[in-house]
């Protein structure tokens, strides 16, 4: 999935396995269904960490907009009913759009 990389002598292949990945993430947070959501709410925290590494060190630039795309669409949909914690994840989002975009 997220981590997915195979050397090939100079170079590594994956990146469109990773890109793939991150679209499956962003498409598990647009689950209309709210008991199917439960399940997926669970894994959250393993997710967001997994996302935000990815968003952050991986070396392809699509890969990681990909990652912080489906990282953004969790946190839009899931985070709404926690007012408290939502300012630290839209600074979190914030830091990521910019680290993305170096």
């Amino acid at each position: 999935g997220l981590t997915y990389e195979i050397q090939r002598g100079d170079y590594s292949v994956g990146s469109n396995v990773r890109d793939a990945a991150c679209y499956v993430m962003w498409s598990l947070a647009r689950i209309p269904n709210p008991s199917s959501k439960r399940v997926f709410a669970e894994m959250s925290v393993e997710m967001a960490t997994t996302l935000i590494s990815v968003a952050v060190f991986d070396r392809e630039s699509n890969v990681r907009r990909a990652a912080s795309a489906a990282f953004q669409e969790h946190v839009g949909r899931q985070v709404r009913k926690q007012p408290v914690q939502n300012n630290m994840w839209h600074m979190l989002i914030f830091c990521l759009q910019l680290l993305v975009s170096l």
